[in-house]
């Protein structure tokens, strides 16, 4: 990683990625690609619902959430920390977190 370049290392392993997450600036790159692993990446959910906290930015929020959404069943362990995103202040915290719930399963969150 360069200076210059905030995000993680381009083979970067899921735990190096989650440990990205606590990196405001790395946070959401490291989110999106803990996403698209998939099955690979359901070890680093606990991480993922931990970056959701409200202290963090709104993007890393985000990305955060997409992620979860990425992960569907797999992100079950984040259900209750999504269900609090799903309640923010933030209207696109709590839509992208809405929308996560509605892809792990149990109940429609509009």
């Amino acid at each position: 990683m360069s200076a210059s370049d905030p995000s993680p290392e381009p083979d970067a392993s899921p735990e190096a990625l989650a440990d990205a997450l606590r990196d405001d600036e790395r946070a959401p790159d490291a989110a999106r690609r803990l996403g698209e692993l998939g099955s690979a990446a359901k070890e680093q959910v606990p991480a993922l619902a931990a970056t959701l906290h409200a202290s963090r930015p709104q993007a890393v929020r985000l990305a955060a959430a997409k992620a979860l959404k990425a992960l569907e069943g797999h992100a079950e362990a984040a259900y209750v920390a999504l269900e609090r995103a799903s309640a923010d202040d933030d209207d696109k915290v709590a839509g992208a977190a809405r929308s996560a719930l509605n892809a792990i399963g149990g109940g429609e969150y509009t």
